[in-house]
């Protein structure tokens, strides 16, 4: 689920090209009203999108809707920072190009790695202030 139609269409393309159209499908949305049935999902997953919906306060309660008892919702993502004037100290960090560059070194460790690891996932994240939280809905 995606708001923006280049991201699916780049999505879909790419599931193409590695045969994986049959396992996987890309829906033009919006994660704060979801349009599945209540219980659909074993797994929801939210990477690098929480920090942009409108509130998180409804994305949870749609991820909670859509999970099948026993299920699991995955985040990870930039915590934002309350920040009061564009110039401030924190408002730099997340624009510099130090933070990005921390950024692509750990993304190429977690692709290098895949995602067997999860403790020393959670560690690199943590390294450029991101938030990995995982949360199962009772059975």
């Amino acid at each position: 689920m995606n708001v923006t139609p280049g991201q699916v269409r780049s999505a879909r393309e790419r599931a193409r090209a590695e045969s994986a159209t049959r396992h996987l499908e890309f829906r033009e949305g919006v994660a704060t009203a979801l349009p599945f049935p209540d219980e659909t999902f074993d797994k929801a997953v939210a990477l690098e999108s929480a920090f942009h919906f409108s509130t998180r306060d409804q994305f949870f309660a749609q991820a909670l809707r859509v999970l099948r008892p026993g299920g699991l919702l995955v985040t990870a993502d930039v915590i934002p920072f309350e920040v009061e004037e564009k110039d401030s100290a924190d408002a730099r960090k997340v624009q510099s190009p130090a933070f990005r560059s921390r950024a692509g070194i750990v993304y190429r460790t977690v692709l290098r790695r895949g995602l067997r690891d999860g403790e020393k996932l959670k560690s690199e994240l943590a390294k450029i202030d991101y938030v990995v939280a995982v949360a199962g809905k009772k059975a």
